[in-house]
């Protein structure tokens, strides 16, 4: 897994378990990450190690959400759902 691929922006990981229609404890049972660890990076009070991130990317990527950085024009990304949903953020914020 590269850089790119390891990308996990607060806003993005919102984006994503909304997209789903996930609660912060359903991320939390896919992901085995504490509910209040993910409530506190989605606000941008705490960064994320490294396997915190890999971990949240792999639930996010078995219920079928991507993170595509390299389609979107520089600074943004989509949040793309199985069922064709998308969402485009820009990094680094909402």
């Amino acid at each position: 897994m590269d850089d790119e691929d390891d990308t996990l922006e607060p806003a993005h990981c919102r984006a994503a378990r909304l997209l789903l229609g996930w609660t912060l404890k359903d991320l939390e049972r896919e992901s085995s990450i504490g509910e209040s660890s993910v409530r506190k990076f989605e606000r941008g009070e705490r960064r994320i190690h490294k396997r915190t991130r890999r971990d949240l990317l792999a639930a996010f990527r078995r219920a079928g959400i991507t993170f595509d950085y390299q389609a979107e024009p520089a600074g943004e990304c989509s949040v793309r759902c199985d069922d064709g949903t998308v969402v485009r953020l820009k990094r680094g914020g909402d």
